[in-house]
């Protein structure tokens, strides 16, 4: 099989990661509404976030478990490069923990931007074109949104990457 097929099979088989993607339009709007309306501190609540952030991935399995989608694709050796792909965004959890830390209020500007990022990797990994222009568009949106919003409506941001 060449990479071409390798990528379809991964494409067809975990439908391009549906499960991952329905988890975060639960977890995107839930973080909109902890920054929309829980008063606390700023730093709690990209503390908070960071915590539900964590929820995606058990959320997409049980997700997975549900649509039936499968967690791997037997024999298909790309999978194991994917882990490799993944571990390429780890890089950025320093400067978003820095933010947590440093800027909390930017946290919630930035987390979006970068799991937006993230979804260019999956255009390569499922090759689906559409991964790559969601993963630019939802980026510069994210920044537009930042520059143009008052402060005080940046929840809007995750509650754009939620739809």
């Amino acid at each position: 099989m060449e990479i071409k097929q390798y990528q379809n099979e991964l494409s067809t088989k975990l439908r391009n990661g549906a499960n991952f993607i329905l988890s975060g339009a639960v977890i995107w709007p839930v973080v909109a509404l902890i920054w929309a309306f829980v008063d606390i501190d700023i730093r709690a609540k990209s503390g908070i976030t960071w915590s539900v952030g964590t929820c995606v991935i058990p959320l997409a399995f049980l997700v997975g478990h549900l649509l039936k989608i499968p967690k791997t694709v037997k024999d298909n050796p790309l999978l194991s490069i994917l882990p490799i792909l993944i571990a390429s965004q780890l890089p950025l959890f320093p400067f978003l923990v820095y933010l947590l830390v440093n800027s909390s209020d930017l946290f919630i500007v930035f987390l979006p931007t970068v799991s937006a990022a993230h979804f260019f990797t999956y255009g390569w990994v499922y090759n689906l074109k559409l991964f790559y222009d969601f993963s630019f568009l939802m980026s510069m949106v994210m920044t537009i949104l930042a520059f143009l919003l008052p402060t005080h409506l940046w929840w809007c941001l995750p509650l754009v990457m939620g739809l």
